[in-house]
């Protein structure tokens, strides 16, 4: 069957001057009697030039957004590197220990207070003992804070974890 140009174009939901101007479509072309018309493989062959352009474009999209990605991933690799040349990163597990013993000593600290303060509350009046026990209580939190200011900087080991 032969088809018009209005005809392909309906079909195709293309201007005619678009059907006249597509080169796939105009290899289906007979001229009969000096009217131009339009094989029905026409149809096929653009409708397999649409997929084609547009497998061709998700491929590009996707290309374009695997650059993207990696870029990205890239930047964030080297901004991780540049703060751990600044020392400003601390490998996961070392401080993990480290503040596992900073708070074991807090809280050994603690758990002998009764025992501690007990020589210095005999024989004091409330008031004395409340004050005596802000103290101890007081120099248990200072032993806390300095133990977690001087931590010592963890020294990275390959493939640690960095926060």
């Amino acid at each position: 069957m032969l088809l018009s140009r209005s005809q392909l174009s309906k079909i195709l939901g293309i201007s005619p001057q678009a059907v006249a101007q597509n080169h796939v479509i105009q290899r289906h072309v007979i001229t009969t009697g000096g009217t131009r018309k339009y094989k029905e493989t026409a149809i096929t062959a653009y409708l397999r030039e649409v997929r084609e352009k547009s497998a061709r474009s998700v491929a590009m999209k996707s290309v374009e957004e695997s650059k993207a990605r990696k870029a990205a991933a890239d930047a964030e690799s080297a901004e991780i590197d540049l703060e751990k040349k600044k020392d400003n990163l601390v490998a996961i597990e070392g401080l993990q220990v480290q503040l596992n013993h900073a708070f074991k000593s807090f809280r050994d600290i603690m758990l002998a207070l009764p025992r501690t303060a007990s020589i210095d509350l005999d024989m004091v009046s409330s008031t004395q003992a409340k004050s005596i026990l802000l103290e101890y209580v007081t120099d248990a939190l200072n032993t806390l804070a300095d133990r977690l200011s001087n931590m010592d900087t963890v020294v990275e080991e390959e493939g640690t974890e960095y926060e």
